[in-house]
């Protein structure tokens, strides 16, 4: 599953990165701590333009 990193987190990858974990990973930690977003065409998008 690949998802955009909202904060740094250690061994996954830093801040503003797309990066692909499993998805049990992002559903029971990243997601509900908001340390990371799904990165559907929209969010990647959004990301490009930002950095």
């Amino acid at each position: 599953m690949k998802v955009i990193l909202r904060q740094t987190v250690p061994k996954v990858g830093k801040q503003d990165t797309v990066v692909n974990v499993a998805g049990g990973f992002a559903r029971n930690y990243l997601f509900p701590r908001g340390y990371a977003i799904l990165a559907d065409k929209k969010q990647v998008a959004a990301l490009e333009k930002k950095v």
